[in-house]
């Protein structure tokens, strides 16, 4: 087992101030950590799964209904049918954002074949 930062900065000034006992560390190390856990997705890898135009608020309440409908789905708490009727109405949002990507990436090839630009890079 490898203690965490802060788990080796607490055992380190308690071992300072006297000598620690084998259950003692084992305590400080089998604590569950009480940090806050944050996860940073970087923008080039959500873009893909997005339409450019959505905005950073728009992602996050998509991420987190897929995230609820993940995490009722693990625990079970909601019946099979609800489960998958929540799923079906996801499903089809992503589908609507996912064609409104292609019919965007052919007009740009349309108009990149006429020569014309779409103003935007």
């Amino acid at each position: 087992m490898v203690p965490s930062m802060k788990q080796a900065k607490e055992l380190k000034q308690i071992s300072k101030e006297r000598m620690l006992t084998y259950s003692e560390i084992d305590q400080i190390c089998m604590n569950e950590s009480t940090e806050k856990v944050q996860v940073q997705i970087p923008a080039k890898k959500l873009k893909q799964y997005f339409p450019e135009t959505y905005t950073k608020d728009q992602m996050e309440e998509i991420i987190f209904m897929l995230l609820a409908s993940w995490a009722e789905k693990r625990g079970e708490r909601m019946s099979n049918e609800d489960t998958a009727s929540r799923i079906q109405v996801y499903l089809k949002k992503i589908e609507k954002i996912r064609v409104k990507r292609m019919k965007r990436e052919k007009f740009k090839h349309l108009l990149k074949t006429l020569g014309l630009s779409t103003g935007r890079k």
